[in-house]
């Protein structure tokens, strides 16, 4: 009765956290300003409070008493998460950093809640459960893949399943992969299990086929390359490989090809908007593609900010820019390595798609070796259980791991919180594992002395949770609501919306960015002293989080030079260094452009002639170089109306001239 008793109270955690498996992965709202990630990262940060909360209440209120113990992989997660923490203080854009802290001490608290309560856990429950899972995302990606996009299911980049974007669905899907066809290469007598097992195998690895994600293809590839590889070795392992199950991991890779191939032959036209034939092309081409000078396709686009995120790193080696900071110091390297011509301030782009060069720039030298120490003690842990009993637990867990680690070398994997959840749960079963099959702990306290405490820093922790999620959920509605009328051209609701947006979270640079474009464009439609101030201050509060972003000093330099005084215009000539060191290639004419008003304004012809000449000059050297020869044509012309211009450009306005006139011909 008291073991009946004793699992009937861990029952009850353990069906939240199923239920939380379940809804993390199928969790969608579309009327979220970002569904994809908003509400899954809201959902992730009150697991990581509310788990230990509930289980420390448990433990608190039922008067046990014993030991706490603290591993040696447990002291490093909490060096890991001081570390991120402290990287705050010299961080530029503390809105990100806020954002980006949130996140990761919910990974970090997910990971350690996770790893000692997971001997709780069902294993076998679990991992059929997750099984189901991934069968059903798949499902809804191939039903995407046959042409069947439901409306409810608004996706960017289809065939998605829940995700909004396939890149997201297929990194959290190809981590998951492994528990199908590795529990059905070891499956014993269960025929029912194998037929749905068998079922899943097929449908996940068509979507991931049919979605076209390469990084998850490469990931999936390699991880069962070196999977087989392990099992060849390890002569203990190939006992539990029948031909049976061979033959039906055989059978589901074949049906997987034939519904890709007849999904293929359906849709013509693809909703990813790119053919299957078109991606595995890309690939077979990938080494003749790759041209640093050429920023136009994805392949080029990564290489040149990955080159530039290396100088960055140098800038700034040991302690990094802070968490969450990659996107606001980028401009001031954008051609530091390459010239990224691809770069663009009007996108807001957080990511490098490339995890660990990301950490190394952000979190420095420090950060990337704690973060390389917890993966490696990762691995020596699962390879020292493939030497117990627990063989099918660590390969699965090993493969699993292996393909987000790859695919993170070419994309933001870590950033996705449903991919991370499953990251933490399965990181947190190993180290739960490796202690109860090797227990070797550092620290021993007493358990009861510290439940009081920690049970009163949760219940603050929760609240506080409770409120940033409420008040993040609440900004991103309204956010979601000014976006609509912006682009309806809807001018007064849209102000209204995005400034109470960023009033209610204050810490979410998307939302300040986009808030200050639209004031300040309203403020140059109806110049208004109340528009002018409500302009000037949403920019400048989203100055302060990202002082480098070129849209955001230009859009000062408009509401400036269109309605400040003659000291705010004074003041703009200390920015004018940055805004050129920090302009995009494609702007070059406007910004050359607005400097020569700046100087008309402030009675400067002589610097107002000379950026006249500049905007044209460097506006007709870059079309020239892009080939577009009319465009360039047109702006040497206005260079000779009113300038002497060098003999190397008379020969080009010669050359185009030519060029015009035999295409007249």
């Amino acid at each position: 009765m008291k073991r009946n008793s004793k699992r009937n109270k861990i029952f009850n955690l353990n069906n939240f956290i199923y239920l939380c498996c379940t809804v993390i992965s199928f969790l969608y709202l579309s009327k979220m300003a970002e569904p994809s990630l908003g509400a899954r990262w809201i959902m992730l940060n009150l697991l990581a409070i509310v788990l230990p909360f509930i289980t420390i209440g448990k433990a608190y209120f039922s008067g046990k008493s014993g030991e706490f113990k603290l591993s040696r992989m447990q002291i490093l997660i909490i060096i890991l998460a001081i570390w991120f923490l402290i990287s705050g203080l010299w961080s530029v854009n503390k809105a990100n950093y806020i954002q980006e802290i949130i996140n990761h001490l919910s990974i970090f608290l997910l990971i350690l809640f996770i790893s000692y309560y997971a001997l709780n856990l069902d294993f076998k429950v679990l991992f059929r459960l997750l099984s189901l899972i991934v069968f059903a995302l798949s499902l809804l990606g191939i039903l995407q893949f046959y042409g069947l996009d439901f409306r409810f299911f608004q996706q960017a980049v289809p065939p998605a399943s829940t995700f909004v974007n396939k890149n997201l669905a297929t990194t959290t899907i190809a981590l998951l992969f492994p528990l199908t066809y590795i529990q059905l290469l070891c499956m014993k007598n269960s025929k029912t299990w194998k037929i749905l097992l068998s079922a899943s195998c097929s449908i996940t690895l068509a979507y991931l086929i049919a979605a076209g994600t390469r990084s998850a293809w490469l990931g999936t590839a390699i991880s069962m390359i070196v999977l087989f590889i392990v099992v060849l070795i390890k002569s203990d392992l190939r006992k539990f490989l029948t031909r049976n199950n061979i033959l039906h991991v055989f059978i589901a890779i074949i049906i997987a090809i034939l519904l890709v191939s007849i999904g293929s032959t359906i849709n013509k036209k693809p909703v990813s908007g790119r053919s299957l034939n078109d991606q595995i092309e890309t690939m077979s081409t990938l080494l003749d593609s790759i041209d640093i000078h050429n920023s136009t396709n994805s392949i080029n686009m990564r290489l040149i900010k990955w080159r530039n995120a290396l100088e960055m790193f140098k800038a700034n080696p040991l302690t990094g820019f802070g968490l969450g900071n990659f996107d606001a110091n980028y401009p001031l390297f954008h051609n530091s390595g390459f010239e990224d011509r691809n770069y663009d301030s009007r996108l807001f782009i957080a990511e490098l798609h490339n995890e660990p060069l990301q950490y190394l720039v952000e979190t420095g030298l420090i950060g990337i070796v704690l973060i390389s120490i917890f993966l490696l003690s990762i691995y020596v842990m699962l390879f020292r259980l493939l030497k117990t009993e627990n063989h099918v637990f660590a390969l699965i867990i090993f493969t699993g791991i292996s393909t987000l680690i790859i695919d993170s070398f070419f994309n933001h994997s870590f950033h996705y919180p449903t991919a991370i959840f499953w990251f933490c749960l399965f990181s947190g079963m190993v180290i739960s594992k490796y202690n109860q099959e090797f227990p070797k702990n550092l620290a021993h306290i007493k358990t009861r002395k510290i439940l009081l405490p920690a049970m009163i820093l949760f219940l603050i922790l929760t609240v506080s949770v409770i409120n940033i999620s409420n008040r993040k959920y609440r900004s991103s509605v309204l956010y979601r609501k000014a976006l609509i009328y912006d682009r309806a051209e809807q001018t007064i609701p849209a102000v209204q919306f995005v400034s109470q947006s960023v009033d209610a979270w204050q810490n979410w640079n998307v939302g300040q960015f986009h808030c200050a474009r639209i004031l300040a464009r309203n403020y140059l439609l109806k110049k208004t002293n109340k528009n002018f101030q409500m302009a000037k201050e949403y920019n400048d509060s989203a100055l302060k989080n990202m002082p480098f972003n070129y849209l955001l000093n230009l859009m000062k330099f408009k509401i400036l030079l269109a309605g400040g005084t003659s000291d705010d215009l004074k003041a703009l000539e200390k920015d004018i260094p940055l805004l050129q060191k920090i302009m995009p290639y494609s702007n070059i004419y406007d910004v050359y452009d607005l400097l020569q008003q700046y100087y008309e304004k402030t009675n400067n012809p002589e610097q107002a002639l000379h950026f006249e000449f500049q905007k044209n000059k460097q506006a007709g050297d870059a079309y020239f170089e892009y080939g577009k020869f009319e465009k360039s044509l047109k702006y040497y012309k206005r260079l000779t109306e009113k300038f002497n211009v060098s003999e190397e450009i008379e020969e080009r306005i010669e050359f185009l001239r030519a060029k015009k006139m035999s295409k007249i011909d």
